[in-house]
């Protein structure tokens, strides 16, 4: 499985890490995210200040971490606006 993180770039960290299947699911779950009302209101309000990071990959049978860090997303309001593009088509 592989392991994400949301970075708050204004101050330069990284939220915990969650895991899914692959980038795709990660973005999937990051949009979700953005959908939910009850979520922390800074995520919501803030997209543009955060950013995606794919950190790594776990082997769930040998407990081995694996570095493949990459930013997949800059600014999370695109995520936002390609939802609500996605809405309309």
């Amino acid at each position: 499985m592989k392991l994400y993180s949301i970075k708050c770039n204004p101050l330069g960290i990284f939220n915990p890490p969650f895991h899914a299947e692959n980038d795709i699911s990660a973005k999937y779950l990051v949009k979700r995210t953005l959908d939910v009302k009850e979520a922390d209101k800074y995520f919501i309000q803030n997209p543009d200040y955060l950013s995606l990071y794919r950190l790594g990959e776990y082997d769930d049978i040998t407990g081995e971490l694996f570095k493949d860090f990459e930013c997949l997303v800059e600014d999370l309001s695109l995520l936002a606006k390609e939802r609500e593009v996605n809405e309309y088509v």
